[in-house]
């Protein structure tokens, strides 16, 4: 102990340096050190007060967003402000302290297809050249497009179509299961779901809802929507195939047979049809009997009366009453379930003139009054039938006078 205290130490058992009793330059560095370590002591201390002050205060902003996000979501509303802090904090840590998203609030409509949801992770195709507004709405975005490719992509959606892509990790059968669940809830009812090996009507889901209808289908892993008639949709777009059909009619014509000269109308037509004449004996001219070679199905137009008036007279309500009094004969021959309250009647212009359509698309039952202006008498061009409804659609568009 003797060798501590000639050097100028007291020896402590906490083994603490006096700097009172230490000499020179030993005590100045000593001090110096001391010194800085309390400095850096002291500023650890405000730094740590400063942080706490800070996490305080944004653990409580956070709280209180949140508190404003969950309100947010349990009431449906939906605050700008909330929506972009919550995508960006969504794309860094905190993500993990973030209430699960609610699915439900982010479900959108089909652009331009009202009361239809869009399937989970699709995406509409042309979405880069609209900016959405609303459920279903949306408007072009400027400049996008040229012009007349943006007025195409209007007249596309505003005619009750559209287009979406679907996700990679989706399928067709997970689409129809989708929206089997999703339409009911919103009033649309399954009317049928019509496969590819069906010729008779166009493939796809077939929804309606009061008097309209939707057809939902694929190309390419795309889904496809269009809207249509409540009678379309129950259907299956029979009707859009058959006009199809009627134009491989005309095709077909073109290298196939033209009526003879003594028919009276005009009219090119497939060699898949055998035709027959017959005069009436009243009138002297001739009915045109179409019989299809492979189904033995029939065709005919046939005369029924002459118009007492003027040509450029003739009216739409001349033709039905020449229409009403033909269908209410036949309708003596047929089963009691077919009534002339089940056509649908529709005005059409065929041969340069005037004709009206009689339709009862249950029963497969079509008939055609017009009239022939060269002689100014009434036919009527009948077809009953399910496997050649597009040659009448054919005569329809190409018999001439």
């Amino acid at each position: 102990m003797s060798f501590f205290r000639k050097r100028g130490f007291h020896y402590k058992k906490d083994a603490r340096v006096d700097l009172h009793s230490t000499s020179g330059n030993v005590a100045k560095l000593a001090r110096e050190r001391v010194r800085k370590v309390t400095v850096t002591k002291m500023g650890n201390a405000v730094r740590a007060v400063i942080f706490v002050i800070l996490a305080v205060i944004f653990l409580g902003g956070l709280l209180g967003f949140l508190a404003l996000v969950g309100y947010s979501l349990k009431t449906g509303g939906n605050v700008p402000f909330t929506q972009k802090v919550m995508g960006f904090l969504r794309t860094t840590p905190v993500r993990y302290l973030l209430p699960a998203t609610d699915t439900k609030s982010e479900k959108r409509g089909v652009v331009g297809v009202q009361d239809v949801p869009e399937v989970p992770e699709s995406t509409f195709v042309f979405l880069d050249y609209i900016t959405r507004v609303g459920e279903y709405g949306f408007t072009l975005k400027e400049k996008s497009l040229l012009a007349a490719e943006s007025q195409a992509l209007y007249e596309f959606v505003t005619s009750g179509q559209s287009v979406y892509r679907l996700a990679l990790t989706s399928s067709w059968e997970e689409v129809q299961q989708f929206y089997q669940q999703e339409l009911p809830k919103l009033g649309w009812k399954f009317e049928n779901s019509v496969t590819i090996s069906d010729t008779e009507k166009v493939p796809g889901e077939y929804y309606t809802k009061g008097e309209k209808g939707l057809h939902v289908y694929t190309i390419a892993e795309d889904i496809w929507y269009e809207q249509v008639t409540k009678l379309q949709a129950e259907q299956g777009l029979h009707d859009k195939l058959v006009a199809y059909k009627a134009k491989q009619e005309l095709v077909e014509a073109a290298s196939g047979r033209d009526l003879p000269a003594e028919a009276v109308w005009k009219l090119s037509y497939s060699r898949d049809w055998d035709v027959a004449l017959q005069k009436n004996v009243i009138y002297g001219v001739n009915n045109i009997y179409f019989t299809n070679n492979a189904s033995t199905e029939r065709i005919t137009i046939s005369v029924l009366g002459r118009y007492k008036g003027e040509v450029v007279e003739l009216a739409y309500k001349d033709l039905e009453k020449v229409g009403t009094e033909y269908i209410s004969t036949w309708l003596t021959t047929q089963q009691t379930t077919v009534t002339l309250t089940g056509f649908s009647k529709h005005e059409r212009v065929v041969a340069g003139g005037k004709a009206l359509e009689f339709a009862d698309l249950k029963n497969r039952a079509y008939f055609l009054f017009l009239l022939n202006r060269k002689n100014g008498l009434y036919y009527v061009v009948q077809y009953v039938g399910k496997e050649n409804p597009e040659f009448f659609e054919y005569i329809k568009g190409n018999l001439k006078n």
